[in-house]
């Protein structure tokens, strides 16, 4: 079982250079890499012969028939151009200062490349796609790929590279909901989750994975808002008289009407204020709509039971704004 709580340093191909880079991403453990979730994912799944090729993004198998590297004149630039065909067609792919590519894939291996293609001198081009041997197992073509939030220096590549051999690791994985809750809400489990976050099989369970996630985020909110909720019930609070001279002398002190809904709103606040159990609540509106007014008046109903106020905004500009505007 994969220990989350290891430093990445452990993984093969982790050096210190790597290290800080990963730092930047704010990954310093194996459990904050397997968290680093993917941003957006290239399907490379479909494999297509070559002389079906459209502009767009593409997969196919092929052969090398002619790779090699070149500096290109007056600039400090290595080119790598290859010709790859499938028997159907052939097409050129160019890298940009890789040329340990035509080492790795010389004349006669077969490969696997994704990338887009588009056309270049009324021809078919990929330029930077991802290249792999045919016999190895895919990380970067002929799936759905993973495409995480990077780094300079440090690229989704690498990212795969990094994760890749930690997934067949993630069989036994502790699950961290309850079994109750994965049969009734039909949830993928935490190993199969990950796994396919970082390597979808299919599009469907691309989709099921994220829902896990997602359902699991909203699932530790609710339960921590409900245990707040129930350990306020066991507190206590002064009630705050409704006083409706109060109320009537506030309001009769603004330059205009409260709304319905103003009113509809100060009156379950005021009601909430006479229990003996702290008041927790959320009032919603938009820019202008007049949440500050009922928060004053909830306020003027306290102070009048001789209590002091706290009104707590965001920036200092904002609390010397609201002061000018209440002191009068």
């Amino acid at each position: 079982m994969i220990n989350f709580d290891v430093r990445v340093e452990t993984l093969k191909g982790v050096g210190t250079a790597m290290a800080i880079k990963l730092e930047r991403l704010g990954i310093a453990t194996i459990g904050d890499l397997l968290t680093h979730y993917p941003r957006r994912y290239d399907d490379f799944s479909e494999i297509i012969p070559i002389r079906s090729m459209k502009p767009g993004l593409v997969t196919f198998k092929g052969t090398v028939e002619r790779i090699a590297s070149r500096r290109v004149r007056g600039r400090k630039l290595q080119l790598t151009e290859a010709i790859i065909t499938d028997g159907t067609g052939t097409v050129k792919a160019v890298w940009f200062n890789q040329s340990f590519l035509a080492a790795q894939h010389p004349v006669g291996t077969e490969v696997f490349v994704a990338g887009k293609v588009e056309f270049r001198n009324n021809d078919l081009a990929l330029q930077s796609p991802a290249i792999e041997k045919a016999d190895s197992q895919g990380i970067h073509t002929g799936r759905i790929v993973p495409v995480y939030p990077e780094t300079d220096g440090l690229t989704s590549r690498q990212l795969r590279n990094l994760i890749a051999p930690l997934l067949p690791r993630l069989d036994d994985m502790a699950e961290t909901l309850p079994a109750s809750v994965l049969t009734e809400a039909k949830l993928l489990g935490r190993s199969q989750t990950l796994i396919e976050i970082h390597a979808p099989t299919t599009q469907t369970n691309l989709q099921r994975a994220r829902h896990r996630l997602a359902f699991e985020e909203l699932f530790y909110i609710i339960g921590a808002s409900l245990i707040i909720k129930n350990e306020i019930k066991t507190e206590s609070a002064d009630p705050i008289s409704l006083k409706v001279e109060v109320a009537q002398a506030f309001t009769k002190s603004l330059d205009f009407d409260l709304t319905n809904a103003q009113r509809a709103a100060a009156w379950q606040i005021l009601q909430d204020m006479q229990d003996i159990t702290p008041m927790n609540r959320l009032l919603e509106g938009d820019v202008g709509s007049g949440k500050t007014v009922v928060a004053l008046l909830a306020a003027s109903m306290v102070m009048a039971s001789g209590h002091q106020v706290a009104l707590m905004v965001p920036t200092d500009i904002l609390a010397r704004q609201h002061a000018a505007t209440i002191e009068p």
